[in-house]
């Protein structure tokens, strides 16, 4: 399954966004993600998309390619289906919530 890594570019954080839960984000942010505080930092084929898989994989079994911090909350996980959709997660304090996220306003990979 193919997947993408959103995190936030400390250096755009001016609202103290990093790390926080959804509930926080949402009241800082008018009731959204800011998208565009956001950067892809991963992207990549992984072999399941449970999202506890893929948060598992993240922290514990780091690819040798991803160089980025480990997965925390207010990280946003993105599956890509086969039929080219794509849905998206936040990371939450405990669980994943499903989200609304332009990917079109964040950061591309860095190559």
């Amino acid at each position: 399954m193919k997947i993408r890594i959103y995190q936030i570019d400390i250096d755009l954080d001016k609202d103290n966004l990093s790390f926080r839960n959804l509930e926080f984000v949402y009241k800082k942010s008018g009731g959204r993600v800011p998208e565009e505080i956001y950067e892809c930092v991963y992207e990549g084929e992984i072999e399941d998309s449970k999202l506890d898989y893929i948060f598992y994989i993240f922290n514990q079994m780091i690819p040798k390619e991803f160089s980025s911090r480990s997965m925390s909350v207010s990280d946003v996980i993105e599956i890509l289906h086969p039929q080219g959709d794509s849905s998206f997660y936040f990371v939450d304090s405990v669980g994943f919530r499903h989200i609304p996220f332009d990917k079109s306003k964040a950061k591309e990979k860095k190559k």
